[in-house]
């Protein structure tokens, strides 16, 4: 039995993401998603959902073939889902997926796509209340775990290779192949980014830096 200290989650970000063609994926269930054709407003994907998998907020891969749900299954496991986009809208019936780890008591994390064939979830272990602060990474397709590193604690993105922290000295930029920071722009905690591009919104003014 677990212990009564056990910090209890009982929600998830809501799902939602937009994919590449005009398209989005959403929950239209607790256990389902659904892709509409944003131009028309057409269900892609009508069918019976058949997943015992509590939704959560939804990371598109770069290209938008992959898609990695940060959801949970009874009771409660954090299970970073990845469904293959592609054959789920060309086959139809319920997304195919690989399951990356089961995480007990542990989702809801930060988590992003470091390459197109490569998502980082942060914390390493198995057990919320053993993590340690860190990085775990697993290769798609197959959800292959490859090698952990400590460290980073904050929101993340993934953009050519790094791994780009909103840690609390500033924004980090971090190699996931040497497990090092090498780079730190100090006192700069964006809330967003695009195309190597992160934005920070302070007091009504928008502020902004970039690598590129």
């Amino acid at each position: 039995m677990r212990r009564a200290s056990r910090r209890q989650r009982w929600h998830t970000s809501f799902p939602f993401a937009f994919l590449p063609g005009g398209k989005a994926v959403a929950a239209t269930s607790w256990n389902r998603l659904d892709v509409f054709d944003l131009t028309s407003g057409k269900v892609l994907t009508e069918r019976e959902p058949d997943l015992d998998y509590f939704q959560g907020r939804l990371i598109p891969s770069p290209s938008g073939r992959w898609l990695v749900a940060d959801g949970w299954v009874w009771h409660p496991v954090g299970v970073p889902r990845v469904f293959d986009v592609d054959t789920w809208l060309r086959d139809g019936g319920d997304p195919p997926y690989q399951d990356l780890a089961d995480r007990f008591y542990a989702w809801d994390q930060p988590i992003t796509w470091v390459t197109p064939h490569v998502v980082a979830v942060q914390r390493i272990g198995e057990d919320d209340e053993e993590m340690i602060d860190g990085v775990e990474l697993y290769a798609v397709p197959g959800g292959r775990p490859m090698e952990p590193f400590a460290g980073p604690v904050g929101p993340m993105w993934g953009h050519e290779g790094l791994l780009y922290v909103a840690g609390a000295d500033g924004l980090e930029v971090w190699d996931p192949e040497r497990g090092a920071r090498i780079g730190l722009v100090s006192g700069f905690r964006p809330t967003a980014h695009r195309d190597g591009t992160f934005v920070s919104l302070n007091d009504g003014v928008l502020d902004s830096f970039s690598f590129d």
